[in-house]
């Protein structure tokens, strides 16, 4: 199974779903479209890195909004 797999019936329902393929086009699409209050949730199998990223993500918004 892909992202692909898992959003396009997400996409089918009208529902904004994208899949990045970089962990630097992640980071480049959050810093223009996240909003306070979103939800940005993070998928990965048997990456031990994942959570340092998703620290990474919030360290760089937070500067962001300040």
């Amino acid at each position: 199974i892909s992202s692909n797999d898992i959003i396009a019936p997400l996409q089918q329902k009208g529902k904004r779903a994208v899949t990045l393929n970089t962990r630097p086009q992640v980071l480049e699409y959050l810093q223009k479209r996240a909003c306070t209050g979103d939800i940005i949730l993070l998928m990965g199998a048997r990456d031990p890195s994942l959570s340092q990223f998703a620290k990474d993500i919030y360290t760089t918004l937070e500067k962001e909004e300040k």
